[in-house]
């Protein structure tokens, strides 16, 4: 009788247990609903009716009802500006630069600025990006001097006058009244 008894009430305890753990159970999933993290987290039964929630990136809070502002941390350099997104930020980089955070240099020499005769030499320098070699032998930050296809005088004794509708890039006014494309010639 009294293993019975010792039976009998090891499977009212078990019962009790499980009944207990299951109630328990269904507070904890009713502590998780409605979307008590709102919809920017997921809601993690805790024990005894409670839980926590584990937010999305670029939000805080104990309910994931806050979210984070990215750009408070500054993380836009050279003078880049920053813009919160939802779950995230975008720098507004100056001209010169380029990058996620406005860190890399942006090739000064790609848009050609030393003209069509000069050779751009970037040197990754704030102050000065690039400088121009031109065909002159001289260097120069600004752009190369275009050549000048009257100099020296390709017309004789003509006249030589820039045009750009020629591939050589002039013509010859000669004393004549005529005009050459190459070189006047002279009269016997």
């Amino acid at each position: 009788m009294a293993s019975r008894n010792i039976f009998t009430s090891a499977l009212m305890f078990l019962t009790n247990l499980i009944i207990f753990s299951l109630m328990n159970n269904l507070a904890n999933a009713q502590m998780c609903t409605p979307d008590v993290c709102n919809k920017h987290g997921t809601c993690i039964p805790g024990i005894s009716s409670s839980f926590t929630c584990q937010c999305d990136p670029g939000f805080v809070g104990p309910t994931c009802d806050q979210e984070l502002d990215e750009c408070l941390s500054h993380p836009c350099a050279n003078n880049g500006t920053c813009l919160d997104l939802e779950n995230g930020f975008l720098c507004h980089c100056l001209p010169e630069w380029n990058g996620t955070f406005c860190t890399e240099p942006k090739n000064p020499c790609q848009a050609s600025p030393c003209g069509p005769t000069g050779k751009c030499i970037q040197t990754n320098q704030v102050q000065l990006p690039y400088y121009c070699q031109c065909p002159d032998g001289q260097n120069t930050v600004f752009k190369c001097a275009d050549p000048n296809p009257c100099q020296p005088n390709p017309c004789g004794p003509g006249h030589c006058e820039v045009t750009t509708n020629l591939l050589n890039g002039y013509i010859c006014r000669c004393h004549d009244g005529t005009i050459q494309m190459t070189n006047c010639s002279i009269p016997k």
